[in-house]
């Protein structure tokens, strides 16, 4: 599996990032039950890495080809879905590869691997970059309205890739996930101008993929 493609304002120091990924048993039933605990976060990597032949549940997490130390969250959405959370404390080239039991008790949705460019921000005039959020480009243009929205997560695609159907998560630009009152829980940072395409994504009880499209326009 080839790793999603690398952005150069995929994340900002003190921001925090959003990774999201589904967890289905072999039968194709959502698995619910997953807490950090459950996974060895960083360990000596065995001869034959990655750790994804071991079975083990592990979460490599660098920055600079390091181990990172940034404190993990996860959050668990009761439906097979869950998010990653971290605040980056450094600027840097951040890699996260989340396995879970690859000998056959549950398989991973995407994102398997997650890289990120974190950067110090700045203001978007200096950089030309317009970090999208629900009051971008106005207040609550990009509010989730859509019932239970914390079950969704927001991805941002350019425009060029979604329209050729380019619309596995390994092609966004970044994620946030939603709040219980359809706010984001962080910005997605894009350059300007640009044409983007912003949806909302969670799954059915069937494990398929539900797709709202929130945005699609020029952003400048």
């Amino acid at each position: 599996m080839t790793a999603p493609p690398v952005d150069s304002f995929d994340g900002i120091v003190g921001t925090q990032r959003s990774i999201p990924f589904i967890c289905v048993d072999t039968n194709s039933n959502p698995v619910t039950t997953l807490a950090l605990s459950d996974f060895t976060i960083n360990p000596s990597l065995p001869s034959g890495w990655p750790p994804l032949i071991y079975g083990a549940n592990t979460i490599v997490f660098q920055r600079n080809a390091v181990a990172c130390s940034d404190v993990l969250t996860l959050q668990n959405n009761s439906d097979g879905t869950y998010i990653l959370k971290y605040t980056p404390s450094a600027t840097g080239a951040d890699y996260i590869g989340i396995f879970i039991d690859s000998l056959g008790a549950a398989s991973i949705g995407l994102p398997l691997v997650d890289q990120a460019t974190i950067t110090t921000g700045g203001t978007p005039e200096a950089e030309n970059i317009a970090y999208l959020d629900q009051n971008y480009p106005t207040s609550d243009a990009m509010l989730v309205t859509i019932p239970n929205p914390t079950a969704y997560t927001i991805f941002a695609y350019n425009y060029s890739d979604w329209s050729l159907g380019r619309t596995d998560t390994l092609y966004a630009l970044g994620s946030s996930s939603v709040n219980s009152d359809g706010t984001w829980a962080n910005q997605i940072p894009v350059v300007t101008p640009g044409t983007y395409t912003v949806v909302a994504v969670s799954i059915n009880a069937s494990i398929q993929p539900s797709t709202v499209v929130i945005s699609t326009g020029l952003y400048a």
